[in-house]
């Protein structure tokens, strides 16, 4: 085993990886970390693992979750805490793997604060899934007055790359610890098993929480 290696020394960085890596062509990896500020970036490895490359763009949140939208570079950045187009949460396209990234525009959703984090991955059915929480808890920012949702966490799904989502708030929700007033699912991992059943897995409440559901039931 060897350390992985840094091609140069990194800059305008937060030492915080964020919990999203997916693969590109060939032994290529790409990591999502925080950058200074408010502000998330991709490293990228051509060679799995073993060397490691800033891309150099930024998007226009810290905590960003990040999905490819096809094989030649297009990706979608959501989310990410400590900033927002007119009260949602930004949304980000590059082109180039995150060598560069679009003018932040807004999202259809609200925006994060501390402690708070999205995820979002491509389902087995090739639909996106992203999954956050409503209500900003650090500055106790309340979502937008257009959405529909209150203050609850919920799960979006999209037939269109992003174009449009479908939205359901998730049942049998917790507050953060030292927040009592709104529920979250904190630092948010979600994921698919081999047999179609969805994960996501809640921290920051206590006790976490995992919740377990099907893509038929985000629909119903």
């Amino acid at each position: 085993y060897s350390i992985p290696q840094i091609d140069k020394p990194a800059t305008s960085y937060t030492a915080q990886p964020i919990v999203n890596a997916f693969r590109g062509p060939g032994q290529s990896i790409y990591m999502a970390m925080d950058g200074d500020g408010a502000q998330s970036f991709l490293w990228h490895s051509p060679d799995n693992g073993i060397s490691w490359h800033d891309m150099g763009g930024r998007t226009g949140g810290r905590h960003s979750t990040i999905i490819p939208l096809d094989d030649k570079g297009k990706l979608l950045s959501l989310g990410g805490k400590n900033s927002d187009v007119d009260g949602w949460t930004p949304l980000n396209i590059s082109t180039d793997w995150g060598a560069t990234w679009s003018e932040s525009k807004a999202s259809p959703f609200p925006p994060l604060g501390s402690v708070q984090r999205p995820s979002i991955i491509r389902l087995a059915s090739g639909h996106l899934i992203f999954v956050s929480d409503s209500y900003q808890h650090k500055k106790k920012i309340a979502p937008p007055e257009e959405w529909e949702y209150d203050d609850n966490c919920f799960v979006a799904i999209s037939k269109d790359n992003g174009d449009t989502w479908h939205i359901k708030p998730i049942p049998v929700q917790l507050p953060q610890r030292h927040r009592l007033e709104h529920p979250s699912l904190g630092y948010a991992t979600v994921r698919q098993a081999p047999n179609g059943v969805i994960h996501i897995l809640t921290t920051a409440n206590y006790p976490p929480i995992h919740y377990e559901f099907n893509e038929a039931w985000i629909w119903s």
